[in-house]
Formats: structure tokens, C-alpha cells, sequence
């Protein structure tokens, strides 16, 4: 990429990053601008998450402490980090701990990086429905007990009691016997009676807080998918959940370029296969990202399905989708 283009990419980062910290309250949380039922631990977790890390850091060490601070403070007894009234436990509980996690390895601090350690625990422990359709599915899949919910439940009951090898062969079990006799895509091998599997609606949320490498089947999963159906114009839906046409308008359109954005960085992928033709893919996101960028720096969404109208969210989107871009562009140099 041109020096120029670096330039104008790190300005829109930095533009975003303004706008994002002014939104900062004194007690240290992004609250929603625009939304009341959106979820401030979420916001803040995401928010924080996208101004330390990846690199560059965009944010003084003052306010990010005010927000790892207030994290902190919404830790619930289950060991997860969630607003109980608001917004997805496990989820919120993954990218808050990606953003503890950023923030402690910043500032050395051993305490954080612990309280992280076992936010992740808990929202990896879970498999439990974050959807109302899946909740509804979930109500008449039965009720037997298996091995998954003991361990789940211990890991609730006595938490406090466990040493970190015990929770860790509690968060094995937890993970890996589903009543559907599987163990989670994200953490089986890559062999032949896997590698098939399309990219799935289990996939997409964790995706985003998971630490993914490129040989990791959910990661091969997600390349296919992007390979497949790749556009800056859309969300193509990369699950297709709802069907092959993707989603009408703009509807989700800001989470799909951070996926897209973080598949191209966990592959090492500026450039992309897409239906036997090669795009640019990380440039055309960054284009595209900078012209949808807002005068005052941030990013909205005219959709408001999955609370994209909350700038706060959206811009905590697009400055870790550019970031992910970033990395790829700055490495092939000019």
C-alpha cells in the first residue's frame, strides 16, 4: 500500500478512535448513544478491545483503565462478565475477556490477566443458545443429563473450590460431549470427516473473541465462506442461516466486515480467491470502510437489526475490522 493510503487508513482509525473515547463516562463504561436496550458491559468490552488491540493503540492508558476497571466490576458469581439484564452472557463474556486480556498484557498485570483467564473459561464452558430461535429449538431438544451440563455445573457450583487444573478438565467436558454426540466445531482436529462442514450460525459468535489459528477447522470454515461469497456491498451471510440470497440491505453489515476483516488476518490473506477470481479484499474493505465512515468519525448502521444503529458498536466494529486490514496492508509494504 502507497504511504499515503497508510496515512489516510491510520487517520480514519484515529478519527474513530476520537469519537469512540469521547463517548467514555466517568465511570469508565461506553455507554449506548442511541440505544437504550443496548447492552454498556458489551459496548465497553468491544469498545476497549478495539482501541488497545490489534495495533496500533489508540487510547490513553488512563481511560483504558477506567474501562478494565468497570469491567472488572460486572463480573457475576457464575464467573462470566455480563450484564444480566442485557445483551448475551457468553458473548459479552468473550470479548470482555479479550479485552482484559489486552489490557493486562499493556500494563504486566498479572490480577487482570487472571480475572481474563477465567472470564474465558466460563464463556468457553458454554454452549448453551444465545438466540431466541435457538432458545425455542433448544426447549424441545429434551432434557437428559450428560456429561456436558454435570460439568457445566460444577464448574458453576464450586468454582471458587477448583484448582486450575480441575476447571480446566471441567471446561474440557463442558465443551466436548453435546448431547448431539459431538464435540464443538471450534475445537475439533482438522481431518477428513470435518473439513467439509460449512461455516455455521454456531460458528459466528465466537469467532470474533476466539483466538483462532489459520489450521483450526473453524478457521478453514470461515475461508471457504468468505471465498465463496465475498462483497463489500452486503452481508452476504456468510452462514446462510437465512438462506443463499444473504441479507437484504445493510443488516448486519458491519459485524460481517470484522469477520471478513479477521479471516483475512488469521490467514495472512491480503488478497483472496473469490469464485475463481482474485480481489483485493483487504484494500476494498478499507475503501469501503472509509467512505461509509460519518463526519464526526464515527460509523452507524442505517439497519438497526442486531443494534447496528448504536454507533458505539459499530464503530468498535469497524476500527478492529480496519486494524485486521491494517496488519495485512503494512507488512507487503508499498
Amino acid at each position: 500500500m502507497p504511504a499515503r493510503e497508510l496515512v489516510a487508513l491510520d487517520r480514519a482509525i484515529e478519527r474513530g478512535a476520537q469519537w469512540l473515547v469521547a463517548r467514555q463516562s466517568e465511570t469508565g463504561a461506553f455507554a449506548p448513544v442511541t440505544r437504550a436496550d443496548a447492552c454498556p458491559v458489551a459496548l465497553t468490552a468491544l469498545a476497549t478491545w478495539s482501541l488497545e488491540a490489534p495495533e496500533p493503540v489508540v487510547i490513553e492508558l488512563g481511560p483504558a483503565h477506567a474501562a478494565s476497571e468497570y469491567l472488572v466490576r460486572r463480573r457475576q458469581t457464575d464467573g462470566g462478565l455480563y450484564d444480566p439484564v442485557h445483551g448475551l452472557a457468553v458473548y459479552t463474556s468473550g470479548v470482555a475477556a479479550q479485552a482484559l486480556r489486552t489490557h493486562a498484557a499493556r500494563t504486566a498485570d498479572r490480577e487482570l490477566l487472571a480475572v481474563a483467564n477465567d472470564v474465558e473459561l466460563y464463556s468457553r464452558g458454554r454452549r448453551a443458545p444465545e438466540s431466541a430461535v435457538d432458545a425455542a429449538t433448544a426447549k424441545t431438544a429434551g432434557s437428559g443429563v450428560d456429561a456436558a451440563r454435570t460439568a457445566r455445573e460444577l464448574l458453576d457450583g464450586r468454582r471458587t473450590e477448583l484448582d486450575e487444573a480441575e476447571r480446566r478438565a471441567l471446561d474440557f467436558l463442558a465443551r466436548c460431549n453435546g448431547k448431539d454426540g459431538r464435540g464443538p466445531q471450534r475445537l475439533r482436529a482438522p481431518d477428513a470427516a470435518t473439513a467439509g462442514e460449512a461455516f455455521g450460525y454456531e460458528d459466528l459468535l465466537p469467532y470474533v473473541y476466539l483466538d483462532v489459528a489459520p489450521e483450526q477447522q473453524i478457521a478453514r470454515r470461515a475461508l471457504a465462506a468468505l471465498q465463496a461469497a465475498f462483497t463489500v456491498e452486503r452481508n452476504p451471510d456468510l452462514t446462510q442461516r437465512y438462506g443463499p440470497a444473504g441479507f437484504p440491505d445493510a443488516q448486519g453489515l458491519y459485524y460481517y466486515y470484522l469477520v471478513a476483516a479477521k479471516t483475512l488476518d488469521v490467514h495472512r490473506l491480503a488478497t483472496l480467491d473469490v469464485q475463481g477470481a482474485r480481489r483485493d479484499a483487504a484494500r476494498e474493505l478499507i475503501v469501503r470502510l472509509e467512505r461509509l465512515q460519518r463526519a464526526d468519525g464515527s460509523w452507524c448502521n442505517v439497519d438497526g437489526r442486531w443494534w447496528e444503529d448504536e454507533p458505539v458498536l459499530t464503530t468498535a466494529y469497524a476500527i478492529l475490522a480496519l486494524k485486521h486490514c491494517r496488519r495485512l496492508i503494512a507488512s507487503r509494504g508499498p
